[in-house]
C-alpha cells in the first residue's frame, strides 16, 4: 500500500494544497492500493502508520511559501524529492518534518518505508478556501508528476 500524507490547513487558502493534492492523486492514480491521510500538521502518531508492514512507500504533500510572482521559477519545486531519516532529530514539539517522522518510525518500530516529498508553491495563506491561480497551476503540475511516480513504484 502507498500512504499519501497531504498536510496543511484547508481553511487557509493555498495552505490546503497538500490535502487537495492527496485527494486528486487518489482519484487519478493508476493503482488502487492507496490510503490518504490529511492532517493539519504532522504529529508523532503518523510514525506508527508509516511503519505498518503493508506500507511500501510514503508520499508527503505540502504547500511551501513562494514569493509573489515567482511561480515560473517554482515549477521545478513540485518534482517529488526522495527524503530519508533525519540523522539528528531535534524536534519534540508540535511541528514535525517528514524526515523526523521517518526517524521516529525507524527508532520506534524498526522500519520505515521509502518516502518522497512533493512541495507545492503557495502564495495566499489568508483565511478562506480555494487556491490562488498560481497554486492551482502548480497543483496541476504536481498531480502529473506524482501520478508518474506512482507508476514507477512496486
Amino acid at each position: 500500500m502507498i500512504l499519501l500524507i497531504g498536510f496543511g490547513n484547508t481553511f487557509r487558502r493555498d495552505d490546503g494544497a497538500g490535502p487537495a493534492l492527496a485527494g486528486m492523486v487518489k482519484e487519478r492514480a493508476p493503482r488502487n492500493d492507496i490510503r490518504v491521510i490529511t492532517p493539519h500538521q504532522l504529529g508523532p502518531e503518523l510514525a506508527e502508520e508509516m511503519a505498518a508492514p503493508e506500507v511500501s512507500a510514503v508520499l508527503f504533500m505540502d504547500a511551501v511559501a513562494a514569493a509573489s510572482g515567482d511561480h515560473l521559477s517554482c515549477a521545478c519545486d513540485v518534482e517529488p524529492r526522495v527524503i530519508d531519516c533525519d540523522p539528528c532529530p531535534s524536534c519534540f514539539g508540535h511541528h514535525l518534518t517528514p524526515s523526523v517522522l521517518l526517524t521516529y518510525a525507524k527508532f520506534l518500530y524498526g522500519m520505515h518505508p521509502p518516502a518522497w516529498l512533493i512541495s507545492i508553491p503557495a502564495y495566499d495563506f489568508g483565511f478562506g478556501e480555494g487556491f490562488s491561480d498560481e497554486t492551482e497551476q502548480m497543483l496541476a503540475l504536481a498531480l502529473g508528476k506524482t501520478v508518474d511516480l506512482l507508476r514507477c513504484l512496486p
